[in-house]
């Protein structure tokens, strides 16, 4: 028998973009910061300034498996300075700006990027894993059941989503076939 498995990297880089359809506000919140210091050196400044002791929010690149989950650790973990430097921003200068400020005036903004660290914080480490030339195949299949495990035990609307999601993108794509008959 052979076994045959389509990329589980690739699966669980679909779990995350799941979960991110999940909280567009948290989605809005992090592009706007990221245009705000993308397209601005003295507001790159003005962070480093402001809170010289802590590096610059990352930037998630969509297409790049687990950014995104890491963005929103960053900002679960220095909520308050990125919200201090928001608001120290004139209004005037740019369209994004005003747009992060009115979200950091949601106040389950905080709660919400705390939710995704605490349930879905062992995604992107499993997708670097899972990037690893050397991982062997049933490691590999190990750490998906390990985080598959940990979403599971998420008791909410969404928790039961993602978990249905993994199992989709990742168990149903393992098949064991039987090798082909030579003629």
């Amino acid at each position: 028998n052979m076994v045959h498995i389509t990329c589980l990297a690739h699966g669980l880089h679909r779990v995350a973009e799941d979960v991110r359809s999940y909280f567009p506000q948290v989605d809005a919140h992090i592009s706007n910061v990221k245009k705000i210091l993308v397209k601005s050196p003295s507001c790159r400044e003005h962070f480093k300034a402001l809170a010289p002791g802590i590096p610059l929010p990352p930037q998630p690149i969509i297409t790049r498996w687990g950014t995104w989950l890491e963005a929103c650790f960053y900002f679960c973990e220095h909520f308050q300075t990125v919200k201090s430097f928001v608001n120290s921003l004139s209004t005037e200068d740019a369209r994004a700006i005003r747009t992060a400020q009115e979200v950091f005036k949601d106040d389950e903004m905080e709660g919400k990027l705390a939710y995704i660290k605490t349930n879905f914080g062992s995604l992107p480490s499993a997708i670097d894993r899972l990037q690893e030339r050397s991982i062997a195949l049933g490691n590999s299949i190990a750490l998906v059941k390990d985080v598959q495990e940990k979403l599971d035990s998420v008791v909410d609307d969404i928790g039961e989503k993602v978990s249905l999601k993994i199992l989709e993108v990742c168990w149903t794509r393992i098949q064991v076939t039987k090798p082909c008959a030579q003629s």
